[in-house]
């Protein structure tokens, strides 16, 4: 028989987060930093293997997360505008609360009508004209499972914004209803780019949104028939598993690469694989587009090289191997380097 305590341990165990933008440097304000939205998906987590399984899918550079607020973690800003994933069951997958936090934490948590930690009337109701920041904002959180990437954990989306609010929370009803049948709902997670105009001056943003990917009857006779439903494989998994079911082709134990050079001068040619974090040095530098350097830093992180330090043209001290990707990554970022 189940141990119901673990189960419930298992079903909200978070793996990492699903973020939708990333903190930059304030130019306004010296030393201080402000968030900036994303067009494409950025994740986050303490497990470097789960990170490196994500790049792999949908692309990007998994690196060390210098501001993480707790433990160490990794990130990596993907490639992908669009995610399949499947919404779990339980009372966990989804909820809405208008919250207010601090450098103290959660001030806050009311649904609009009663401020829960307090038990008291929502405080916010009653101050006309305070200042915003004292205000508490919309958070929408879902739990999604990633089912292309191992590991039994959910990844968490959360937004704070009232269009996540009212488009993601539009289908809170239904998924209830679901999630009280104990089924699994196949999804698809994109960012929708949209346009506001706010005193005569047009915003564009993205909008997380949730689509489902099977009928209402479907979802809701699941349980019932025993049929589990999943959204498509990304591309980047369909494109490996055709390669690698394609027939076997000679590979040369090593397979030069070839490095620019000062104009009048022979290319080096690098060798492969490399044998120290050193090597890869050459080979990131040498890279002029975002895939290919997702292929070498997923080759790094199998070899367990990102933290090793190693000598570059960044800066004159040695770095870690992973902020030489970092480096290289905004480089090309700079320069358009997106295959």
């Amino acid at each position: 028989m189940p141990i119901k305590i673990l189960q419930e341990q298992r079903r909200v165990y978070e793996v990492g987060r699903i973020r939708t933008g990333i903190l930059v440097p304030n130019e306004r304000r010296p030393g201080k930093t402000r968030p900036e939205k994303l067009g494409v998906f950025r994740f986050t987590s303490r497990d470097q293997g789960a990170l490196a399984e994500v790049a792999r899918l949908y692309g990007g550079v998994p690196r060390p997360w210098a501001d993480a607020p707790v433990d160490e973690q990794w990130e990596v800003i993907t490639e992908a505008k669009e995610i399949g994933v499947m919404v779990p069951p339980g009372p966990q997958s989804v909820s809405q609360w208008m919250e207010l936090w601090s450098g103290g934490g959660c001030q806050r948590r009311c649904d609009g009508e009663t401020e829960q930690r307090r038990n008291v009337a929502c405080l916010c109701k009653d101050t006309p004209g305070a200042d915003p920041k004292d205000l508490c904002k919309p958070t929408t959180r879902v739990s999604l499972v990633l089912p292309d990437v191992p590991g039994l954990g959910v990844w968490r989306l959360e937004s704070h914004g009232w269009n996540a609010a009212h488009e993601l929370g539009g289908t809170a009803e239904l998924l209830a209803t679901v999630r009280t049948a104990g089924n699994y709902v196949p999804a698809l997670l994109r960012l929708e780019q949209r346009e506001q105009v706010v005193d005569g001056k047009t915003k564009a943003f993205a909008v997380p949104v949730l689509t489902w990917q099977t009928t209402v009857r479907a979802m809701l006779e699941g349980p019932r028939t025993g049929d589990l439903v999943l959204p498509p494989p990304p591309p980047r998994a369909v494109a490996a598993i055709a390669a690698a079911t394609a027939p076997a082709q000679p590979v040369p134990r090593t397979s030069p690469r070839t490095s620019p050079a000062p104009d009048g001068e022979p290319a080096a040619e690098l060798p492969w694989p490399p044998k120290v974090p050193q090597d890869l040095v050459a080979h990131l530098m040498a890279s002029t587009d975002l895939q290919a350097l997702g292929h070498l830093a997923r080759s790094a992180t199998q070899a367990r090289w990102m933290d090793e330090y190693v000598d570059t043209r960044f800066v004159e001290e040695s770095i870690t191997l992973g902020d030489a990707f970092g480096y290289r990554e905004a480089e090309l970022r700079d320069l358009g380097g997106r295959s």
